[in-house]
């Protein structure tokens, strides 16, 4: 089952979606290496939201300075977990997701 929570080594092995295991090896294979790899429960906007208020909350040098979402939508719900928490996209972070979706906002 999907859960909120950050992946580690033994939960990744246990990852089967072929998109997110390519996408993860597509940054590292451009020597980007995540400082942290997020679980969400749903590619939704409340999860990406959730999930961006749970690593984008430390301060200045605790925090990432760019977040790759899996989707478009978890990337929206980035952007606002970065609102809620007063940070500036893209001066204090950046935020980028995949499918190209044109929200309406």
């Amino acid at each position: 089952a999907r859960r909120c929570g950050p992946v580690d080594a033994a939960r990744r092995a246990q990852l089967d979606w072929a998109p997110t295991r390519h996408r993860l090896l597509g940054l590292e294979s451009v020597g980007i290496r995540p400082t942290v790899v997020m679980e969400a429960e749903a590619s939704l906007v409340e999860a990406g939201r959730e999930a961006g208020l749970r690593v984008l909350q430390g301060g200045p040098g605790e925090r990432p300075t760019a977040v790759v979402a899996q989707s478009d939508l978890l990337a929206a719900g980035v952007l606002i977990a970065a609102r809620e928490l007063g940070l500036r996209v893209p001066d204090d972070v950046s935020v980028a997701g995949f499918d190209g979706l044109d929200l309406p906002w």
